[in-house]
């Protein structure tokens, strides 16, 4: 991020890699997959540190209204799952 007068760029990520466990994940590969699942409108993947893993994917979901909240996290690591090897 810089700040320019009275502007803010954000200039994108520190590290474009998640390490888990010796697998690697790129943070934006994983955004754009988990875009496709129904009515989530928008979402960041970041790392989150684990004691077995070293890291692993952490989500921040903007979900479309009237979404059942509880189920959202069963979805998104089928959907993960179902695209990536090693998840």
């Amino acid at each position: 991020m810089e700040r320019r007068g009275d502007r803010v760029y954000f200039l994108g990520r520190e590290d474009s890699l998640i390490n888990i466990g010796g697998a690697k994940a790129i943070p934006e590969e994983v955004e754009s997959a988990l875009l496709d699942v129904p009515r989530v409108l928008d979402l960041r993947a970041f790392t989150v540190a684990n004691l077995i893993t070293g890291f692993v994917i952490g989500l921040e979901v903007a979900a479309a209204p009237q979404t059942n909240i509880e189920e959202l996290p069963a979805v998104t690591q089928r959907a993960g799952t179902a695209r990536f090897s090693v998840w």
